[in-house]
């Protein structure tokens, strides 16, 4: 049974709730100054680096019905952003989770999933921008789901979670070197 575990982020104000636990490897976080420019991670120009938030394994999520929903922004060229539930503070085939990228080197926004043991991506018809995007990611039983401006773009049933995740937002420098960046503005999470 899933507990109705329900979290609302705007990603406003000076500073980032001690909620949230900061990985930094080469890099800053920091609120932007903007408006409605939320919370700014960035990356120093070290190849395979990256910044991220989460819940510090504190997985209340379910792999078998939860949603995260968010308005994302991948900044820079040479990056990736990521968003929606991971079991631990990265992503990769050895993580469990289900996370929106949007991939600087790819031509469409993805979906990702991973149950521990391996891990793929399935393309949306979506380009991959520098745009403010709304995302939804989504976990029933069986399948997982990316909604990108509000229309279902991924059902992808493979390589499904298999226990509980918390979430993320992460920004990942690629092999080239160069400074990168993502912005999140809002983040909601709960259990179906």
């Amino acid at each position: 049974m899933a507990y109705k575990q329900h979290f609302i982020e705007w990603f406003s104000g000076k500073q980032l709730p001690s909620y949230w636990t900061q990985n930094i490897a080469n890099g800053t976080l920091a609120m932007a100054d903007e408006v409605d420019g939320g919370v700014l991670l960035s990356n120093d120009a070290v190849s395979w680096k990256r910044v991220s938030i989460n819940f510090n394994d504190k997985r209340q999520y379910a792999h078998d019905g939860s949603v995260s929903i968010g308005i994302v922004k991948r900044n820079t060229t040479n990056s990736i952003s990521m968003f929606g539930f991971s079991s631990g503070d990265t992503h990769g085939s050895l993580i469990q989770g289900c996370l929106y990228f949007d991939d600087s080197t790819e031509t469409y926004k993805q979906l990702n999933t991973g149950n521990g043991s391996s891990g793929s991506s399935t393309v949306s018809d979506v380009a991959v921008s520098t745009d403010w995007t709304s995302v939804k990611t989504e976990l029933d039983a069986t399948n997982a789901y990316l909604s990108l401006g509000g229309v279902l773009k991924v059902t992808k049933s493979t390589l499904h979670p298999i226990s509980k995740m918390q979430p993320i937002c992460m920004n990942y420098g690629r092999a080239s070197a160069t400074a990168s960046s993502s912005s999140f503005r809002y983040m909601e999470a709960y259990n179906t």
